[in-house]
């Protein structure tokens, strides 16, 4: 073979013939791409397109769930927030009632070891 008749690689990709660039084993195999010769370039193409459908179409439930996974998590957040916020409330409460029973207490008992000391 001369010069002239080889086909010159790609020297920024060495797969370019596989990518669909030129092919050196064209002349020798008989055709543009022998993978695609051999499988049918539209069949293997409709096989890769398809699944590509499919797998967007996962990836897009699975943002949806997680979407609605979050909202769940945010909302749980909020009602942990609003019950410790509530519990807070109601031991200050409690506190409050056990010291006004505990001084209450303590005054009866003055009262029952000096009666009318008030």
């Amino acid at each position: 073979m001369s010069d002239s008749t080889q086909p010159t690689p790609s020297s920024s990709n060495p797969f370019a013939a596989l990518l669909g660039g030129p092919n050196p084993f064209a002349a020798l195999l008989g055709g543009p791409n022998p993978f695609f010769a051999a499988f049918g370039g539209d069949l293997w193409r409709k096989g890769v397109t398809d699944h590509m459908a499919r797998v967007q179409a996962v990836t897009d439930e699975v943002a949806r769930v997680e979407a609605q996974g979050m909202t769940h998590a945010r909302t749980m957040i909020d009602e942990s927030a609003k019950l410790a916020q509530e519990s807070m409330n109601y031991a200050a409460q409690l506190s409050a009632e056990w010291r006004k029973v505990m001084f209450e207490a303590a005054r009866k008992s003055l009262d029952l070891v000096h009666p009318g000391s008030r």
